[in-house]
């Protein structure tokens, strides 16, 4: 899947500049979700380019988008997989992508996705859901809040699932029509010629 992504995202504007050292300097894991969601950008004609880091405030996010001609800066986050929950870790990297790195201006989306260990804490979903909405209200200028997780599912076979729940700002600081297509991102379901194993992705 790795090779599949670069080999779709490689014509993207500055993905051969900037993007392809992610794999020698980030967590492949860290990596893999931002071409992940890239991907299913492009396949949707709503990709514009990558963004080369830059540390400068207010520009240092990882994608410009489109819908319907409206720009978005989005911005990925991805919580390494065997870590205990708290509030903090949850809200500090979307504080940090709100305040520090997407612009001020224009519409902006951050996608998360959640660490697998924290989803078998009871009531967690329900606690990361007021997180998130609370999140929205006080940050206008977020259009969008995505969060993404891994489930393993018995479809016939076992199945690898991609699950996403979508919070759309209702009172965002620049509205942008269109922004629920985010939450239409489901991938189509491939089977592996060799194990015969479903495999579903964004």
């Amino acid at each position: 899947m790795l090779a599949e992504f670069i080999e779709s995202l490689w014509d993207v504007p500055n993905f051969q500049q900037g993007k392809l050292r992610d794999l020698q300097t980030k967590s492949l894991e860290e990596t893999f979700f931002e071409l992940q969601i890239a991907r299913s950008l492009l396949v949707r004609g709503l990709l514009i380019d990558f963004v080369i880091p830059s540390g400068i405030r207010g520009k240092d996010y990882d994608l410009n988008a489109a819908i319907e001609n409206q720009p978005i800066a989005i911005e990925i986050k991805c919580k390494p997989g065997d870590q205990a929950f708290d509030d903090n870790k949850l809200i500090d990297p979307l504080k940090h992508a709100a305040r520090r790195q997407l612009p001020k201006e224009g519409g902006g989306v951050i996608f998360l996705k959640l660490s697998t260990s924290w989803l078998y804490e009871p009531s967690f979903l329900a606690h990361a859901d007021r997180l998130a909405r609370n999140f929205l209200r006080n940050y206008s200028r977020i259009n969008a809040l995505l969060f993404h997780w891994e489930e393993w599912r018995r479809m016939g076979a076992m199945a690898r699932i991609n699950c996403f729940k979508a919070y759309i700002n209702e009172k965002p600081k620049r509205p942008v029509a269109g922004i629920e297509q985010l939450d239409t991102s489901r991938g189509l379901l491939e089977y592996s010629p060799i194990t015969n194993l479903p495999i579903s992705y964004i």
